[in-house]
């Protein structure tokens, strides 16, 4: 048998308030979670099987109606091991965009080479183009067709020759 969860009242009337006015789609999972625990009907297992959900989200749930203020040590998402911050990352590039604006051409291997000394280790040619994408920098292609080219003139010269 499954250990028995009980709410107090001021955890019910918060989970409550979840169900009622919730902010996104997981306030108001996590105020259903309150609600059919304190019900008794159902252990977080058997909670978690209805709702589609693991147990661990159903205690991570109830602990969030506990302690509402309690941020989770364990942030989902984002960055967990990086080399820069991304400000860091932002300054680096700013001084190469400054660069680019003034029609100097940047290359990958000098930014790469260049983010190698800052940060003190040798990293991968693919850490280095995560980075530029996190920024929204692309790979320029030139143009298959120049633009003061003359099909017409193109056309004359491959019959001439």
């Amino acid at each position: 048998m499954a250990k028995e969860i009980k709410l107090t009242e001021k955890e019910f009337i918060r989970a409550m308030e979840l169900v009622s006015n919730p902010a996104d789609l997981r306030e108001y999972r996590r105020g259903l979670v309150g609600v059919l625990l304190a019900d008794n009907r159902y252990s977080a297992a058997e909670l978690g099987v209805r709702m589609g959900i693991t147990e661990r989200t159903v205690l991570n749930d109830l602990a969030k109606i506990r302690n509402p203020d309690i941020q989770s040590s364990t942030q989902l998402g984002g960055t967990r091991n990086f080399l820069m911050t991304f400000e860091d990352e932002e300054a680096f590039l700013g001084e190469y965009l400054e660069m680019a604006k003034e029609g100097i051409i940047i290359t990958m291997p000098k930014l790469h080479d260049e983010i190698n000394i800052i940060i003190g280790k040798i990293t991968p040619k693919s850490t280095f183009y995560r980075l530029l994408e996190r920024h929204n920098w692309r790979k320029v292609k030139p143009d298959t067709v120049h633009l003061h080219s003359d099909p017409k003139i193109q056309e004359e010269f491959k019959k001439n020759t």
